[in-house]
């Protein structure tokens, strides 16, 4: 009876919203875009752009829009216009915004002279699987709200894909986990190396475009082990300083190479891909340079940008051997 009564509320409330009819739509427009919402509901979305903002050379958005007939103040929460007749450079996601903020599917393709997306505020800022699809590949991708971006991003990869790679590292033992991190290795063998990317170290580069250079799909690794649940401290990205990065990642203060792309992926032996640092230099390293160069740890370095971009931090590398002493980090 208790389930039947459930039933017949929930029909109700069906029945009275078919009668009510859709909510009414409500259509806005200021100097720059226009816009889309529906009443009742807190955010817009700009929808299209005016004459002006298809000539400006940077995009941008106020925090709200007023309706002029109502009075009524919608909070800009999204981007979903087509950018096909702009000529802007670049588009900024300012600090200002009193709302979380996403770009839809297939929008950035179409702005054909974009190279620059700065993302400011520190609201959320959401993404899909093809919004970066089709974007020039020069493009930069900066600012103090990327962290945020690339980590709701990873956490719905892993959530709608990937969900059996979620977990509560804690109650892991060091086999599991080493599998668990191996097969969020195995995600990034369809990403393409490109070492001639201008931004190909930037994490958020790779992850979105799905190619990079080595450091900047090892970043975008390390964004995806973290929001498995791996312990953040426990993951760094490090290099030998000339071309090849690879992420670090610590069990029981001893520190193992986890480089998804130049790793040896063997199924049947999960466990292998993770190398100490000097078979790494020998199997990995110094028969790829060949008689160019000898790989020596004492010249590797750990970077600190978790992004990667100039600017986002002080000092943007600082030599591995250093900092895992002075910090008391473990051992190689």
């Amino acid at each position: 009876m208790k389930y039947l009564g459930i039933f017949l509320i929930v029909a109700f409330t069906y029945f009275v919203s078919v009668l009510a009819g859709p909510t009414p739509s409500v259509y806005l427009k200021d100097s720059n875009y226009e816009y889309y919402t529906q009443e009742g509901f807190k955010e817009c979305y700009v929808t299209g752009l005016t004459d002006k903002s298809k000539k400006a050379k940077k995009l941008t958005f106020d925090p709200s829009v007023t309706d002029g007939r109502t009075g009524i103040s919608y909070y800009v929460g999204g981007l979903m216009a087509d950018l096909s007749e702009c000529v802007a450079t670049k588009i900024e996601i300012p600090s200002t915004l009193r709302s979380s903020f996403s770009i839809s599917e297939n929008v950035l393709k179409n702005a054909k002279k974009l190279r620059d997306l700065k993302v400011e505020t520190t609201k959320d800022v959401y993404v899909y699987d093809d919004t970066f699809t089709g974007v020039n590949t020069n493009i930069k991708i900066y600012g103090k709200g990327v962290k945020k971006m690339v980590m709701n991003y990873a956490k719905k990869l892993l959530q709608y894909n990937y969900p059996d790679l979620i977990q509560d590292y804690s109650k892991l033992s060091e086999y599991d986990a080493r599998i668990t991190l191996y097969n969020i290795a195995k995600i990034f063998q369809s990403y393409k190396l490109d070492i001639n990317m201008k931004y190909g170290n930037n994490g958020a580069v790779a992850f979105f475009l799905k190619q990079g250079s080595t450091l900047g799909i090892s970043r975008a690794a390390r964004y995806l082990a973290i929001a498995s649940g791996f312990k953040e401290s426990d993951i760094i990205v490090a290099g030998d300083d000339i071309q090849h990065g690879f992420c670090l990642v610590r069990f029981n203060r001893k520190w193992y190479v986890y480089d998804v792309v130049k790793g040896s992926f063997n199924d049947r032996e999960p466990w292998s891909f993770f190398q100490t640092i000097n078979n790494y230099m020998e199997h990995t390293l110094n028969p790829y340079y060949g008689r160019l160069y000898k790989s020596d740890v004492n010249t590797f370095v750990k970077y600190n940008g978790y992004i990667g971009y100039t600017g986002e931090v002080s000092t943007e590398k600082e030599n591995l051997k250093q900092w895992l002493s002075k910090n008391n980090k473990g051992t190689l």
